[in-house]
């Protein structure tokens, strides 16, 4: 199971409706900026080490050398614009772009 970030505030934990959905659930204060910095940590494990044409996150690996996208060694077929969008949101990881901004980008 790929692990879930819950993030509520103090108000949340009289609800006895937050405890329905896990058991093992754990609150700790923070910052604001806490989950900020650990979801960037987070995005940044999952980048591995490829040749300049290939880029790699999590499972998925993509050559813009030969317009190839594989998840877990089995290639996807993509449409021209799937492609490009997801390129372009590899080589931009952790970063947060609107509509307007990925259609002008891609």
């Amino acid at each position: 199971m790929p692990p879930v970030l819950l993030c509520i505030d103090h108000e949340c934990l009289e609800s006895e409706e937050l405890y329905e959905f896990d058991d093992g659930l754990m609150s700790v204060c923070c910052s604001a900026a806490e989950p900020e910095k650990r979801l960037g940590l987070l995005v940044q494990s999952k980048r591995f080490e490829s040749p300049g044409h290939v880029l790699g996150f999590g499972k998925i690996t993509l050559d813009t050398s030969i317009y190839e996208v594989r998840i877990e060694g089995t290639g996807v077929d993509l449409a021209w614009m799937e492609y490009h969008l997801l390129k372009f949101l590899m080589e931009n990881l952790g970063r947060i772009f609107g509509r307007d901004q990925l259609l002008s980008s891609v």
